[in-house]
């Protein structure tokens, strides 16, 4: 869906079923995405299902631990760099709920896995 009718810079809004394209939202500059690929082809319904749900757990927790990261640095320091490690801290300035909120990401744990 994505390579068909993703757009560059923006994120694709949809249902996955029935596939059905909502439209596109921006995305900020100072947000970034991270994703694992598993490699194995699936059905919802099929067996191999139960093993990319468990490596889409195990690419969680490596996720929110590299994505809590710089969080840490922020709150840790009295005043951080103006921009460190590729992160514009004055850009995040306003973001730091929403980035300890996306490190824990607890939310996801209770999706059912059907």
């Amino acid at each position: 869906m994505t390579s068909a009718c993703g757009e560059t810079d923006k994120l694709l809004a949809m249902i996955c079923q029935p596939a059905e394209v909502l439209g596109h939202v921006n995305i900020p500059s100072h947000v970034r995405f991270w994703g694992i690929d598993s490699g194995i082809r699936h059905s919802i319904g099929g067996a191999d299902y139960g093993s990319v749900r468990i490596g889409t757990f195990m690419g969680r927790k490596i996720i929110t631990s590299m994505a809590s990261a710089p969080l840490s640095r922020m709150l840790s320091s009295e005043k951080p760099p103006q921009q460190a490690n590729g992160i514009n801290y004055d850009e995040c300035e306003d973001s730091v709920e929403l980035l300890e909120a996306e490190a824990s990401l607890d939310y996801l744990c209770n999706l059912s896995p059907h």
